[in-house]
């Protein structure tokens, strides 16, 4: 799978299409220029708005796909599998009830938990740091399983905080613009997103 998933290659698919729509004024290979147009300027900006969304998007899909396969398994054999017990667990712990009660969850604790796991994905609004481990934490991926991450964490709060200003900031209070090193800043996240998903697949 270290190619990635149909999910996966989607994803590049997709920012490919975002790159020669948006930044066809780049050169191949694609260099710095000393000034850019306010068109270019204002192209990159929407490069950055619509790929932060693909790649949130991307991050949310992957938990949700987790999750949903193993409720799908409890809900034909009634076979609780380690990460729908995980999100039962954390559930059960964040409400202030027993975890204990993960043993042997009546359905409506499981549907409940369930239901509240996919409230919380429906609800991400990022892809910072704390945003990914929201989506992780109830699927027991802890920080020891992504400690490898840690630079691409770092790169997401820096692209997270970057398409903030982007969005909600008018041209007057932004910093210059280089599309190059918004570009290149995207496909060095790819290989970061392709090893979460390879933690989240490989996790039982």
């Amino acid at each position: 799978m270290r190619k990635g998933s149909a999910r996966y290659k989607s994803l590049k698919l997709r920012l490919g299409q975002l790159r020669r729509n948006l930044l066809f004024f780049l050169s191949e290979p694609p260099v710095s220029k000393v000034s850019y147009s306010d068109t270019e300027v204002d192209s990159t900006r929407a490069y950055v708005v619509l790929a932060h969304a693909e790649i949130e998007e991307f991050c949310e899909d992957i938990v949700r796909s987790k999750a949903l396969k193993a409720m799908n398994i409890y809900t034909r054999s009634s076979k609780i599998v380690p990460a729908l017990r995980w999100i039962i667990t954390y559930h059960l712990i964040k409400n202030n009830k027993s975890w204990g009660e993960a043993r042997n969850p009546a359905p409506e604790v499981v549907n409940s938990a369930y239901m509240s796991y996919l409230g919380k994905i429906n609800t991400n609004n990022g892809v910072k740091r704390k945003d990914i481990e929201k989506l992780l934490y109830p699927l027991g991926i802890q920080d020891k399983h992504i400690t490898r991450l840690a630079t691409w964490l770092a790169q997401m709060d820096s692209f997270g905080a970057n398409r903030g200003t982007l969005a909600h900031k008018g041209i007057g209070t932004r910093r210059p613009l280089d599309p190059l090193t918004q570009l290149q800043t995207v496909e060095q996240l790819l290989t970061g997103l392709l090893d979460l998903e390879l933690i989240i697949h490989r996790r039982r």
